[in-house]
């Protein structure tokens, strides 16, 4: 199998990995590289996976998926990105379900068809504030913003915390970094900007 690594740089519609630049055919592609980069859970990620082979027609063809997301679990997460309104979408739900049936090496891996309903745009926007963020890491700021987030009493609004530690533009960044490192957590559906309120993941938070 082959894939290429990705070392959390995307821009523009080429990703580049490790040196190698690789291009993504489509802004969907790069939305959907760039959320599964901002998970918490995420270890690796690659993209142009395969070739993956299934049966059609008698004949043996080949797949290759859009992406691949390795999570803190171990499990594979392969994604082909298609848009709904696209004619081949269906033609692409029926290959993956030849794929996961003719190809042993997938046996254990998931399986998706990503659409623009699974790229919401609160996660694009905070995809892209988290992976800036780890592009330029910054440890005292996340320690303070940490402290900050853990001595509070509840949910805590990110311009609070920027308000008693005095990071100021780092603030942000901060935050975004503490929550892709699974440490802070956001609610689900909020964009990721001062407004929104975080807590400590070992903390529930009080509605």
């Amino acid at each position: 199998m082959t894939a290429i690594s990705s070392d959390r740089a995307v821009t523009g519609t080429v990703h580049v990995m490790g040196g190698v630049v690789t291009h993504i055919e489509s802004a969907m592609e790069m939305y959907g590289l760039a959320t599964a980069l901002a998970r918490a859970d995420a270890r690796r990620v690659a993209v142009q996976l395969g070739p993956y082979f299934y049966v059609r027609e008698a004949k043996r063809r080949r797949h290759f998926f859009d992406a691949g997301v390795w999570l803190a679990d171990g499990t594979l997460h392969l994604f082909a990105v298609k848009p709904k309104r696209s004619s081949r979408y269906a033609e692409l739900v029926e290959i993956l379900k030849r794929l996961a049936q003719d190809d042993p090496r997938l046996a254990d891996a998931y399986l998706h068809v990503v659409t623009e309903d699974h790229i919401a745009p609160w996660q694009v926007q905070r995809a892209g504030i988290i992976n800036l963020a780890l592009d330029w890491p910054d440890d005292e700021a996340d320690e303070i913003a940490m402290d900050c987030i853990a001595n509070a009493d509840g949910p805590i609004q990110i311009a609070d915390v920027d308000l008693d530690t005095g990071l100021g533009h780092r603030c942000l960044s901060a935050v975004a970094r503490l929550i892709a490192h699974g440490v802070v957590a956001i609610p689900h559906g909020v964009r990721l900007d001062t407004d929104a309120f975080v807590h400590a993941v070992d903390r529930e938070p009080v509605h």
